[in-house]
């Protein structure tokens, strides 16, 4: 990612990983590979909307915070990672062409709805979600649903009136589940090199333990907005 912070991951391979069949081995490493890789990724997605909670601004000039935690972010995340999951698989030929169809398929599964419905949606929750236009924004509501606490990403449903009475769509938190009960140790740091000192304040700790500090970290995060904005930040 683009944010200055230094990844740092630790494997350790089962007890058997020497002795497995070749065959095997490669088809675990595969799945493991994807697995960690979509547990990453949206590990990485989260810190950036984290660091910019923060302060923390691509250009320095534009501040970032409004978009911190958004209504759609944390469930546009998971699907990306999802849909990339989904293609990552033995024999792909056209990379571009799987993304594309796999992302229509969810897209459709989810009812994705026409680009009037979505700036009809954006103009009922105008001046009570958020105010503003463009770079001053002031956002009101945020989503601060990682999947820390049940293991599943909630999304927003804007009620309108063509939206009346869907229920929401939960995804699965990425984990590494399958990856551990395979038998490998895996640990993942983040050296935050900007912010440190608020960070650190919060865990205690030079480095975040993505497992531990992630949702000690959110939830100093959502009690935050709740002193700015209202008990009500994050209730839809």
């Amino acid at each position: 990612m683009y944010e200055p912070s230094v990844y740092h991951v630790k494997f350790k391979y089962p007890d058997n990983w020497n002795t497995l069949d070749p065959l095997e081995k490669g088809a675990l490493s595969h799945q493991v590979a994807i697995e960690v890789g979509a547990y990453m990724s949206y590990a990485a997605l989260t810190w950036h909307e984290m660091l910019t909670w923060f302060g923390w601004s691509n250009t320095w000039v534009i501040p970032e915070f409004a978009s911190a935690f958004s209504w759609e972010d944390n469930f546009s995340n998971s699907l990306g990672v999802i849909v990339a999951a989904k293609v990552l698989h033995p024999g792909i030929e056209d990379w571009d062409l799987a993304v594309t169809q796999t992302l229509n398929e969810m897209l459709h599964y989810l009812g994705i709805q026409s680009k009037q419905v979505s700036k009809k949606a954006g103009k009922m929750v105008k001046d009570t979600w958020y105010s503003g236009d463009l770079f001053f924004v002031e956002m009101r509501k945020r989503h601060f649903d990682i999947g820390t606490d049940d293991g599943e990403i909630t999304p927003i449903v804007i009620p309108v009136e063509e939206c009346n009475g869907i229920e929401p769509e939960k995804f699965k938190a990425p984990q590494i589940e399958n990856t551990e009960k395979a038998g490998f140790q895996i640990q993942f740091e983040i050296e935050p090199n900007t912010q440190r000192e608020k960070i650190n304040e919060i865990v205690g700790m030079e480095r975040v333990d993505i497992m531990k500090h992630f949702p000690i970290i959110i939830r100093h995060i959502r009690q935050e907005a709740i002193n700015k904005y209202g008990d009500d930040v994050d209730v839809y």
